[in-house]
């Protein structure tokens, strides 16, 4: 059947979400030292952010491009579980599309927007203090209040109205969705305890990419053995 092979789509799409997103910090971390290279001083950051190199930025953005596999395996999981809880299943597929628009804004920033302002700041030889303002405002909106807070948010709910589909739907294992809550739960407190504490750089949430890849890893396998009547 047609919708066989949209939910097949949908769940490699998470699949391969997943091993990118958990790669590509490892990746980062190694290849590059980032995000662990950006310093609390803008003027710094900048400069360690060009000295790794062109190569760094078309991996940033590369790497920026990942979140928008959630909406097709979204939309492969509305085609799974659309007959147990058709609410929640259409639901998750829209907030899908706002957290890759979110998560993109935000991922974008260092190797967009933080780069040409780190590039033109070399050629005139000086760090003005006018656009360091600029890149902290965008830091700010972009990198945390919508990269992170608004596109994490978003997904803990996208974790929690999917698992709430799996747990009434028949033919998807049952723990998927107790797993699922778990890490929806998990992620919505780490929020809450960040806002406590404030910080505009972008390894705020890497801790929560392992726990909210893994939710996608297995709900893409539930995907691929899942069977429509």
């Amino acid at each position: 059947m047609k919708s066989d092979k949209v939910i097949k789509a949908g769940g490699w799409c998470l699949i391969i979400l997943a091993l990118l997103w958990v790669g590509g910090v490892v990746f980062f971390d190694i290849v590059f030292g980032y995000p662990a290279m950006i310093s609390h001083d803008p003027a710094n950051s900048l400069t360690a952010l060009l000295s790794r190199g062109a190569s760094l930025r078309i991996c940033l953005l590369f790497y920026a491009l990942t979140p928008l596999l959630l909406i097709p395996g979204s939309i492969g999981a509305f085609c799974a579980l659309r007959n147990a809880a058709e609410g929640a299943a259409r639901t998750a597929k829209s907030i899908a599309v706002i957290v890759a628009i979110t998560a993109m804004l935000g991922l974008f920033l260092w190797g967009g927007v933080a780069w040409h302002i780190a590039t033109f700041l070399v050629q005139v030889h000086q760090h003005e203090t006018s656009l360091l303002s600029i890149l902290f405002v965008f830091m700010y909106y972009f990198g945390l209040l919508i990269g992170n807070y608004v596109a994490q948010g978003c997904l803990a709910f996208w974790v929690l109205l999917q698992s709430y589909a799996i747990i009434k739907d028949k033919e998807m294992p049952s723990w998927y969705g107790v797993i699922g809550w778990i890490v929806g739960i998990i992620v919505l407190i780490a929020i809450f305890l960040r806002m406590a504490s404030i910080s505009i750089y972008p390894d705020i949430f890497i801790e929560l990419v392992p726990l909210n890849a893994f939710f996608m890893f297995i709900f893409g396998v539930g995907l691929l053995a899942h069977k429509t009547k």
